[in-house]
């Protein structure tokens, strides 16, 4: 192969990679959007925090409601609060736990 095409290739690779990393970028900044906007929607006061005494659970549809029953029990039970940080990484492994199952929490909709 000649030094002209190994350079063209390499740029393409290049292109490559930067395009896919340019995706997942956009991918991950999508969902913590929609987890920012459930999770302000449940902070009833607006401090940056939930807990089993300070959230709005009226603010989500019955299918949200039923998907996240974990954290929510987790908040009960252990009686902590917990920051959009945590809440995100709860619903993260709520996702790849049961992403089949519950359609990635449906997060795309309009109903909140």
């Amino acid at each position: 192969m000649n030094k002209e095409k190994e350079k063209e290739l390499n740029i393409k690779k290049i292109n490559k990679k930067e395009y896919l990393e340019q995706t997942l970028n956009m991918i991950i900044q999508s969902k913590l959007e929609r987890y920012k906007k459930i999770f302000n929607s449940l902070d009833s006061d607006n401090d940056g925090f939930i807990s089993s005494k300070n959230i709005r659970l009226s603010a989500l549809d019955n299918d949200k409601l039923k998907n996240f029953t974990p954290i929510f029990e987790e908040l009960q039970q252990s009686n902590i609060q917990m920051n959009f940080q945590d809440f995100s990484k709860k619903l993260d492994k709520l996702a790849e736990k049961n992403c089949k199952e519950i359609n990635y929490f449906n997060l795309d909709s309009d109903d909140e």
